[in-house]
């Protein structure tokens, strides 16, 4: 006999050929102390999934039910200050060096920070303006046992304001055309209920600023520069 942890099929073949039970008992020892245990974790990894899933297909049937429902409201302290603020969900390690390239180029005549955020796969660099948007943001790029955090950019109101006013446009399906390039798109995904999270036209659009509504904001690689040069401080929440 082995005393390997692992076995080897040839052994139980000859084992079996054999007759030797009690050898061929021996040798699949190993098979129940490392296989059982995976198989159990996969089964209940399968049923945390189908859990997952129900809740999600709960949730689109109280939203049938209980129809559209507006994004909550961005404060008036907020709204009135010299500051604005947005947040982004991301892996510790990708947080730290945004933070630690924010803390190498702050004040300089271009700061660079949030050109290192991971784009989707169209090119769009995606922030939102409340934190609670970005808790309970599921990022797909990102493997669920990755610690993750959420940054906190605080930006300068005017300039920020400025950057929306000239690259503003519907969030739709043909907003990634490239005539909107360098567009900044909206959308209220998670933030608000049903068809209307997903801004299709520019009369939704319009319902989302003068309402003061809570929104995300995708930047492509041309405007996030801008919108770093707007920032004046940042903050790594736990």
């Amino acid at each position: 006999m082995q005393d390997d942890k692992h076995y080897k099929f040839s052994d139980l073949k000859a084992a079996r050929k054999a007759k030797k039970w009690q050898e061929a008992i021996e040798i699949l020892k190993p098979v129940k102390e490392e296989i059982v245990p995976n198989l159990i974790e996969v089964a209940q990894m399968s049923e945390q999934e189908k859990q997952q899933e129900n809740a999600r297909k709960e949730e689109k049937n109280k939203q049938k039910r209980d129809g559209p429902e507006r994004a909550s409201k961005i404060s008036e302290e907020i709204l009135k200050s010299k500051y604005f603020y947005l947040y982004r969900k991301m892996a510790t390690e990708e947080a730290n060096k945004i933070f630690d390239k924010w803390e190498k180029t702050k004040g300089h005549k271009e700061q660079k920070a949030l050109t290192e955020v991971t784009a989707d796969n169209k090119g769009r660099k995606w922030l939102a303006t409340t934190p609670e948007h970005s808790k309970s943001f599921s990022n797909e790029n990102v493997d669920q046992e990755t610690k993750q955090v959420v940054l906190k950019i605080t930006l300068d109101s005017q300039k920020y304001n400025k950057l929306l006013e000239s690259c503003l446009p519907a969030y739709e399906t043909d907003s990634y055309r490239n005539i909107y390039k360098d567009k900044v798109l909206i959308h209220q995904e998670e933030l608000a209920k049903s068809e209307i999270a997903n801004t299709k036209n520019e009369s939704e659009l319009n319902k989302i600023f003068p309402e003061k509504e809570n929104y995300c904001a995708g930047f492509s690689d041309k405007n996030i520069k801008q919108l770093d040069n707007a920032i004046k401080e940042m903050e790594i929440m736990k």
